[in-house]
């Protein structure tokens, strides 16, 4: 059976390996620390869903990606990266499932930041 946590170190590291020329290291599972250097990417598993149903059948999840950037720089930049995530994690095998593109790159203005989110699906 695959943990949960499995999944998210997996998760990681397919953002990592997708944008990690652009990103870096900062990409954290909930929230980034309040003194990180932006851009930096935030995850998180968003079904309510256990991962194995009655039958020890994994479930399909939904995870969603933040891309989080500071407006002074705009908002291309960061669609670029949000769009080379998109398109390197769509249809990418992992664990025992794909990933699926549920919404793409959704603009939320907060403050001084740009947050870009997008959402997925593991098929299982």
């Amino acid at each position: 059976m695959i943990e949960q946590q499995t999944i998210i170190n997996s998760i990681y590291t397919v953002i990592k390996e997708a944008v990690g020329d652009s990103i870096g290291n900062r990409i954290y599972e909930f929230q980034g620390p309040d003194d990180e250097t932006i851009p930096y990417i935030t995850f998180q598993i968003i079904s309510d869903v256990p991962i194995y149903n009655f039958k020890d059948e994994l479930t399909d999840l939904d995870f969603q990606v933040n891309l989080w950037g500071e407006k002074k720089y705009g908002v291309n930049t960061l669609r670029s990266i949000s769009d080379t995530l998109v398109n390197e994690l769509n249809r990418k095998e992992i664990e025992e499932g794909v990933i699926k593109v549920i919404s793409k790159g959704e603009i939320e203005i907060v403050d001084e930041f740009i947050n870009i989110r997008t959402e997925y699906n593991i098929l299982f």
